[in-house]
């Protein structure tokens, strides 16, 4: 007696699956992933905010980055929770 089992085609793939922090199973399915220790809530900062009050916000919030994105949230880059020296 043959046991059948109903299997999907996720389309965007195993990478997106396990990034999302759904179950894995396998040999690598006990291994700690990225997207287990992510923070799913972010601090996000314009490029044209005032670095102080991004700082403000940082440390009120007690993150360390605050991710710099554009008007499509399309992230820049970090800002660390050290402000850069001034130029000059």
């Amino acid at each position: 007696m043959s046991v059948q089992r109903q299997v999907y085609d996720y389309v965007p793939g195993k990478a997106d699956w396990l990034a999302a922090g759904w179950l894995a199973e396998g040999r690598s399915a006990a291994a700690l992933s990225a997207g287990a220790v992510a923070q799913r809530e972010v601090l996000t900062c314009r490029a044209d905010q005032p670095v102080d009050e991004i700082l403000a916000r940082m440390r009120d919030g007690g993150r360390a980055v605050c991710l710099v994105v554009d008007d499509d949230t399309a992230m820049g880059g970090p800002m660390p929770g050290t402000p850069p020296h001034a130029p000059g």
